[in-house]
């Protein structure tokens, strides 16, 4: 009887629920926080129960699926011990001795981004050797601020109209970078004015250009239908009379002083007689 009696209370203690409990660090149970900004969670946890067998050995963080962990987070505000990161969930652990023992407060900490707007839930969940605790801390994620910019349109004239389209330009003074209630900067046109081209001679060949200007004596102030102004072409070869001159003095003087050397060579030597010295006296 005395056995039966000692393994009933045995599991008596270790059925025993504990007294644990987790807060923020204002003691509030609940956060506010801003979508899409990296921001700190600091959470206390009490352990109000005393004696050796309530020294919480673990502490286990479970976050929401669309929390995402910073790995800038580590340890805890009051506490050496670093934790430890499996999927979802941050592990604190100090089996050896304990994380917290009987009448005593923690600080833990982490940092987290949530991605979507929403209500969610961090669940604390504590160990010891009688069992396990579980608190929940609620975390309301608020859309990001957002910025409202209303553009302020301010457009130019209409341009002349060319090709039956008429053109301007707008832009936004507030600088918003949206189109959001952008004039048209396009638009179909009639031509008011026929344009009257008329336009010079070409002019000569220069590196294989030729050009001409054409005037609208209409004054329509457009190019539509206006001639082409320029056009390649091939120079011609000019003879260069001056120098052929030249040459052909040159080749007179030679062949004259050549017939004129023929004609001396060519005259017969006439032999001069001395007279004879008459030597009988």
């Amino acid at each position: 009887m005395k056995k039966v009696l000692l393994v009933l209370f045995i599991l008596s203690i270790y059925f025993v629920s504990s007294t644990h409990s987790a807060t923020t660090s204002s003691g509030a149970d609940s956060y506010s926080k801003v979508q899409n900004e990296s921001l700190i969670y600091n959470l206390s946890i009490s352990n109000t129960e005393e004696g050796q067998n309530a020294n919480i050995t673990q502490v286990k963080i479970t976050l929401p699926n669309s929390f995402t962990f910073e790995i800038g987070s580590q340890g805890t505000t009051a506490l050496s011990t670093d934790f430890t990161k499996a999927d979802a969930e941050l592990i604190w652990e100090d089996l050896e001795t304990y994380l917290i023992n009987g009448s005593e407060t923690e600080y833990f900490w982490f940092k987290a981004t949530a991605s979507s707007v929403g209500n969610y839930e961090l669940i604390i969940t504590t160990f010891d050797i009688n069992g396990t605790d579980e608190s929940i801390i609620s975390v309301n994620v608020t859309p990001a601020e957002t910025i409202i910019c209303f553009p302020n349109w301010t457009c130019s004239e209409w341009e002349t109209c060319l090709n039956s389209t008429q053109t301007k330009t707008c832009t936004d003074q507030n600088n918003c970078n949206i189109q959001t209630n952008k004039p048209l900067e396009s638009q179909s046109c009639e031509m008011s004015c026929t344009p009257n081209w008329t336009c010079s001679e070409w002019s000569k060949c220069t590196n294989s250009n030729q050009t001409k200007t054409c005037t609208d004596s209409n004054n329509c102030n457009t190019t539509q239908e206006k001639p082409s102004t320029e056009k390649t072409c091939t120079s011609e070869k000019k003879f260069n009379w001056l120098f052929i001159g030249i040459i052909a003095i040159l080749i007179l003087i030679i062949i004259g002083t050549i017939i004129y050397l023929i004609k001396i060579l060519r005259q017969p030597q006439i032999k001069i007689n001395q007279p004879k010295i008459n030597s009988s006296k």
